[in-house]
């Protein structure tokens, strides 16, 4: 059952927290500190936008609002245009990715964050550094784009134009509105406390979230065919069933990447047109069987999950005949 004032407090949760820690970073904080804190800052920031993209996430499935002209208002609007994301392109990807997660026909733009799932590796770092570098950032910006494009089922040059134009003139808008209110049109703050948040951290924490959620089956040493078994191979973190013994952790980790229930990612795997305040209750009525079927579904966290074959090599487990 969709409850759509529960989305719209977290909406409203997510804005008034960007503006405080923006804010509160420019004028707050004594000059000489700023350099000091401002790694923290942008990394509380991108989490701030990976709530967001819980959001879209939310409106791709169709439960922000029971009307879909508010469910697409607010996920391309207020979520998806500010953060640079091209909404439909994302919808389209990520139905996609649910059809054959760790498969073939998974979109690019999801793969990207966990084609490679062992930090023994060198080319990890490579990865984890183009992140930081905003190059990934970049990449995924132009493959959902193309994504939107390609499906927009227009055969004339000008309508195919005209509809690249629209999508990015709303982008625009929506950060020339951010630019003014949360910035008073100051470029240089815009650049440090929005653009290379969203370009640089954000891409690092959201392939962490990916090796963790979907690396399991190459971190097991299984090769995924249907997508059936891929949704198998999915994680949920910090649940009653396994979490961090230091709490801190799990307060860190939830601030930067498992907020509004994204936690439960393999329930919402298995359901997912259940809305993200009801995946708990999903989880405390199938988790036993869950874990009976399936040990490896729930991991402590998601540092944890992503690393777990760093100093402890994960031989290919007998999954393959199990079934959830």
């Amino acid at each position: 059952m969709l409850e759509p004032r529960r989305s719209t407090r977290a909406l409203i949760s997510i804005w008034a927290t960007l503006a405080a820690l923006i804010l509160g970073f420019r004028f707050l904080v004594p000059s000489g500190w700023q350099p000091y804190l401002y790694v923290p800052i942008i990394f509380l920031i991108a989490g701030r936008f990976g709530a967001l993209l819980q959001l879209i996430h939310e409106g791709a499935h169709g439960l922000l609002s029971h009307s879909k002209k508010m469910n697409f208002f607010i996920s391309r609007w207020l979520c998806a245009y500010p953060i640079g994301v091209f909404f439909d392109g994302y919808q389209r990807g990520h139905l996609r990715h649910h059809a054959g997660t760790n498969t073939k026909i998974d979109p690019p733009a999801d793969t990207e964050k966990y084609r490679i799932t062992d930090f023994r590796s060198p080319k990890l770092y490579l990865l984890l550094l183009k992140d930081v570098l905003g190059l990934t950032a970049f990449e995924i910006f132009f493959a959902y784009k193309q994504t939107e494009e390609s499906a927009t089922n227009v055969t004339a040059n000008e309508s195919a134009k005209d509809s690249k134009v629209g999508t990015l003139f709303c982008l625009m808008v929506c950060n020339l509105v951010v630019l003014g209110v949360l910035f008073q049109f100051q470029i240089v703050p815009y650049v440090l406390l929005w653009l290379i948040p969203a370009v640089s951290p954000h891409m690092f924490l959201m392939r962490i979230r990916g090796i963790a959620e979907h690396g399991l089956s190459k971190q097991l040493g299984v090769e995924v065919t249907e997508g059936w078994r891929g949704n198998f191979y999915t994680r949920s973190f910090f649940t009653k069933r396994c979490h961090y013994s230091f709490p801190p952790m799990v307060w860190l980790e939830r601030i930067l990447i498992g907020s509004l229930s994204v936690n439960h990612h393999h329930e919402h795997h298995l359901m997912p047109t259940v809305p993200f305040y009801h995946l708990s209750k999903v989880h405390d009525r199938i988790a036993p069987e869950l874990s009976r079927l399936n040990p490896d579904v729930y991991a402590a966290g998601y540092f944890a999950a992503a690393v777990r074959n760093l100093l402890e090599p994960v031989p290919a487990a007998g999954l393959e005949g199990a079934h959830v």
